[in-house]
C-alpha cells in the first residue's frame, strides 16, 4: 500500500530531462548574447553594456556549473543563475545614460529584487537539502521491482527524498517579487512621472507578476510529501522513514 502511495505522489517524470538540457541551453544563450554585444559595441563600451556583458558571462558560468554540482543542487543553481541574469539586465538599464532619474530608480528596484531572488534558492537549499529528481527515477524503478525482503528499505529511502519536496522558503520568492513590483509601481507613478520609468515598471511588472503568481500557486498546492502524508493519515498510517515507525530523523514534518 505504501509503495502504491509513493508511486502515486512522486513528482512526474521529465524533470530530470529538463535539468539535463535547459541549463546548457540558457548558458549558451547568455554566452552568445554577451559575445554578440561585445562584437557590436567594440572596445569603447558604455557602463550599461559592460554590466550586461559581464552579467551574461557570470550567468553562463553559473548555468554550466550546475553540471558539476551535486544533483540535488542543480535546480537551485539554475534558478539562481536565471535571477542573476535578470538582476544584471535591470542594473544595466539603471546605468543607461539615456534613462531619467526615475527610470533608473525603477530599474534599480528591479535589479535589487532579482538579486534577492538569486539568493533564495541557495538559502532554501542550505536550510534543507532539496529533493533529488534523479533519485526519484531510481526510487520509482526500485519500488516497482522490489520484493518483500527489500521493499522496506526502498520505502524508507523514497520517503526521505519525497519529504524534501515541501520547501521551507516556498512562500518567500513570490513575496519578494510582489514587494518589488509594488515598489516599482509606486516609484513609476510618483510625480513627476517619466515615460521610461513607466515602461520599465510595466515590462518587469507584467513578467514578474506572472512568475510570482506561478510560484505562489506552486507554493499553495500540496507538495508530493503533503499529499503522501495526507493519504497515510486517511489510512491511519505513519511514514516508515523520517519520524515514522522506523524512528528516523526529523526531516519529515507532521
Amino acid at each position: 500500500m505504501r509503495r502504491d502511495l509513493l508511486l502515486e505522489n512522486m513528482p512526474r517524470r521529465g524533470r530530470v530531462a529538463y535539468l539535463n538540457v535547459v541549463p546548457a541551453v540558457f548558458g549558451t544563450l547568455y554566452l552568445g548574447a554577451g559575445v554578440t554585444l561585445l562584437a557590436v559595441e567594440g572596445r569603447d563600451l558604455p557602463t550599461s553594456s559592460s554590466i550586461f556583458i559581464a552579467t551574461n558571462g557570470v550567468a553562463s558560468a553559473v548555468e554550466f556549473a550546475t553540471y558539476l554540482a551535486p544533483k540535488p543542487l542543480r535546480a537551485p543553481l539554475f534558478a539562481s543563475g536565471l535571477s542573476l541574469w535578470f538582476a544584471g539586465a535591470a542594473l544595466s538599464l539603471a546605468y543607461d545614460y539615456d534613462r531619467t532619474p526615475q527610470g533608473k530608480q525603477v530599474a534599480g528596484i528591479a535589479a535589487t529584487m532579482n538579486a534577492v531572488e538569486a539568493v533564495i534558492p541557495l538559502l532554501d537549499a542550505l536550510i534543507e537539502p532539496p529533493a533529488d529528481p534523479w533519485a526519484f527515477e531510481s526510487d520509482r524503478k526500485a519500488l516497482m521491482t522490489a520484493d518483500y525482503s527489500t521493499l522496506h528499505g526502498h520505502v524508507i529511502h523514497a520517503e526521505q527524498n519525497l519529504a524534501r519536496t515541501t520547501r521551507p522558503l516556498r512562500f518567500v520568492a513570490p513575496s519578494v517579487y510582489l514587494a518589488g513590483i509594488t515598489a516599482m509601481t509606486i516609484t513609476a507613478t510618483r510625480d513627476p512621472q517619466s515615460h521610461d520609468a513607466g515602461q520599465i515598471a510595466l515590462g518587469f511588472g507584467i513578467f514578474f507578476t506572472s512568475v510570482a503568481a506561478a510560484q505562489l500557486a506552486a507554493a499553495i498546492a500540496p507538495s508530493g510529501a503533503q499529499r503522501y502524508e495526507r493519504a497515510l493519515r486517511n489510512m491511519k498510517l505513519a511514514p516508515i522513514g523520517p519520524r515514522g515507525s522506523a524512528g528516523a530523523s526529523a526531516v519529515w514534518q507532521f
